[in-house]
Formats: C-alpha cells, sequence, structure tokens
C-alpha cells in the first residue's frame, strides 16, 4: 500500500466511525428485528399447522393461514425493506466523503438505474445479446471528466441449450475525455479472446489491426490484446504510468477489464461475480472491511 492510499484509508476510517458506523447500528438493529420476527413467526406458524393436523379443524386451518401467512409476510417484508435501504444509505455515505476529495465531484447514486443500453453498444466491445439489466448508477466528474457507471447484468440465450448464458456481469464505466481524440480502440484480456471473438471479428472490419507492438510496456502486451482503427491516437491515450497502474490493479482485485476508446469517449468493463455492497441477512453488516471493500471499488 502507497502512502497515499494509507493515507487515504486513515481519513476514510475515521469518516467510517463518526458518520457511517452510527447508522450501520441503526440497520443493525432493524435487520435483528425483522430477522427474528420473521423466525418467530414460522415458528409458530409451523406448531398451530402441527396442532391443526391432529385436530383436524377447518375453520381453525383458515384462520390459521389467513393469520399466520399475513404475520409472516409482515416480518418478511421488513427484510425486504432492510436490503432496501441499506446500500443507497451507506454508497450515499462513501459517495459523500469521495466528493470532497480532490478528485472527485458532485456524485450522485441512482440505486434502481443503469447505464444506458445504448451506450453499453456504443463502447463495441460486446456483440449480441438479449436481455440487459442493471442497477446502482453513479454519475460525477473525475477532475474535469464527467463519468457514469453501473452494475450491469448482460445476458444471451444460449445456442446449445434452454438456458441464458453470461455476456457481461460487473461494472461499466462511460467516460467522456477532455481531449478530441480521433479513431477508436480496444483492449481485450487475452485469457478472454475467445469470448471476444466476435466483437475482435466485427472491429476488424470497422478497420481495426493488431497494434500490441504500440504498446509500451511488455508486461501489459503479455496481459492484453490491443487493436485500434488507423486513425486512432495511440500516444495520447495511453502512457507507461497508466499501463502499469492497470496491471497493478489486475494483480490486486484479480479482476479483469477490458477497454474501449471511441472518439474522445472511454469505456471500461470490470468483471464481477456478486452484487457489491449486498447485505448480510443472516450476519451483522457493522463491518468496517464490508463498507471499506465498495470504497475501494470506487
Amino acid at each position: 500500500m502507497s502512502l497515499h492510499e494509507a493515507e487515504l484509508t486513515g481519513r476514510f476510517r475515521q469518516f467510517y466511525n463518526t458518520a457511517i458506523f452510527p447508522d450501520l447500528l441503526r440497520l443493525e438493529q432493524r435487520r435483528r428485528s425483522a430477522l427474528l420476527g420473521t423466525m418467530g413467526s414460522g415458528f409458530v406458524f409451523v406448531v398451530l399447522l402441527a396442532v391443526e393436523l391432529t385436530l383436524h379443524m377447518p375453520l381453525f386451518t383458515f384462520l390459521l393461514v389467513m393469520v399466520g401467512g399475513g404475520v409472516f409476510y409482515y416480518f418478511y417484508s421488513k427484510i425486504e425493506q432492510f436490503r432496501q435501504i441499506f446500500k443507497p444509505q451507506v454508497v450515499g455515505a462513501v459517495l459523500d466523503f469521495l466528493d470532497n476529495q480532490v478528485s472527485y465531484e458532485t456524485l450522485v447514486y441512482y440505486p434502481n438505474k443503469k447505464l444506458p443500453e445504448e451506450l453499453f453498444n456504443k463502447s463495441l466491445l460486446f456483440t449480441t445479446y438479449n436481455t440487459y439489466q442493471g442497477e446502482d448508477k453513479i454519475t460525477g466528474k473525475i477532475g474535469e471528466l464527467p463519468f457514469q457507471l453501473s452494475e450491469l447484468q448482460v445476458e444471451r440465450a444460449s445456442p446449445n441449450r434452454a438456458r441464458m448464458d453470461s455476456v457481461f456481469r460487473g461494472v461499466m464505466m462511460h467516460v467522456v475525455s477532455g481531449i478530441d481524440n480521433a479513431g477508436n480502440m480496444l483492449i481485450i484480456p487475452r485469457l478472454r479472446r475467445e469470448e471476444f471473438a466476435d466483437t475482435i471479428e466485427r472491429f476488424v472490419k470497422l478497420g481495426g489491426r493488431v497494434v500490441n507492438d504500440a504498446m509500451l510496456s511488455k508486461a501489459f502486451m503479455t496481459q492484453y490484446y490491443v487493436l485500434a482503427t488507423a486513425d486512432a491516437w495511440i500516444d495520447t491515450r495511453f502512457s507507461a504510468e497508466m499501463e502499469a497502474e492497470l496491471l497493478s490493479y489486475q494483480v490486486k482485485t484479480g479482476r479483469d477489464f477490458a477497454f474501449s476508446f471511441i472518439g474522445r469517449e472511454i469505456f471500461i468493463a470490470f468483471w464481477q461475480d456478486r452484487d457489491l455492497l449486498e447485505p448480510r441477512i443472516w450476519q451483522s453488516n457493522t463491518s468496517f472491511e464490508l463498507v471499506k471493500e465498495y470504497f475501494d471499488d470506487l
């Protein structure tokens, strides 16, 4: 961990202790009461049902189903309310902290919105798909560059089985660069090259070609497959420092990512197999590590 990262983590821990942890304690009380109510009502319902099966009382059965089912649904709905409240409250607090940092500005969180589908298609990173779903959209600025991102789950019908295959599951980010670059460029993980066969074929038809020899780092070339159109300004988009940072991020997180530069627009796709900052129902959520994990992703 660099000195800057250590200082930022220290400031965030202080912010967590004063601004986030008290809210987590209140949310923890809601989780416990909803969970205990659901479990208690379910247990009582099962006991009364066993008694009814012994006594064979139709009227009692009707009342049991109506009242017991209603009570169980009430407490179960409290669990769902907890899920709906937890993420916006915690994410909002994390964004408040980031908003006060030098690099970020005007961060806004939309829990039920996603990256527009037309931007996903404009990235040229993925081809055919059938379903496009997403949530947890964030908009803002990095310095002077406007950006938006969201979690996405994109699938297509399997050609061989009666199921849906994953096209992409993770986070996609869209940034509008301040430099009016020409041409298009794709950066694809070599380990996922087969998944991107259709993408590569389409890009070649659009005038793309392999330009790995234009990259500055041999380590980067061994990990990523780089294509660009003839008019792409490669030198203005990548530096040795950027290549090193991207490789360092991949090693630290173990997560793959793909890039595309379409004119002055930048698209970054990070693969993620789980939803970020989903609350735990059977365990306490008053954990700095849980919130820090989401903070690190941002």
